[in-house]
């Protein structure tokens, strides 16, 4: 049995590859937004 943080994980990796491949638009507005986090331009919502 996997860990539950593994399996997380794991699909979060597999929604990214089917965003790439299957919507780069929005793929390139995902990763657009991680890297504006990331820098500290776009506080995260919790």
């Amino acid at each position: 049995m996997q860990d539950i943080n593994t399996t997380i994980t794991q699909n979060f990796q597999d929604n990214i590859a089917y965003f790439e491949k299957e919507h780069p638009k929005v793929f390139e507005q995902l990763a657009a937004l991680d890297n504006a986090i990331e820098k500290g331009y776009y506080q995260r919502k919790v």
